[in-house]
């Protein structure tokens, strides 16, 4: 999740007030997504355009970033997933994520 898109949502939910982690399989994109999204938060509340009420600071507060999936399906309870995986990998990988969220 740590592509344009993925940095869109986790952008999104943080302004909601959720906690957000960031995955991606690729080791230090997730917590480059982090750097990104910083940049853009900052520059979006100086422009008095960050969406919902919590400051730049208390949204990147909310999020954190995974290497390891196990990790960051901790304590889930909403998995946003961007990329289109074919159906049998897809099932692994929601069947392992459903153990560890439930």
């Amino acid at each position: 999740m740590s592509g344009l898109i993925g940095r869109s949502w986790a952008m999104l939910f943080v302004s909601g007030g959720y906690t957000v982690k960031i995955y991606d399989n690729q080791p230090g994109l997730a917590a480059k997504a982090i750097t990104e999204i910083r940049k853009q938060m900052e520059e979006l509340e100086e422009a008095h355009m960050l969406r919902g009420e919590l400051s730049a600071t208390q949204q990147l507060d909310l999020l954190s970033s995974y290497d390891d999936l196990a990790q960051a399906l901790e304590g889930a309870f909403f998995v946003q997933n961007k990329k289109i995986i074919p159906t049998e990998p897809k099932n692994t990988l929601l069947s392992s994520g459903s153990q560890r969220v439930n």
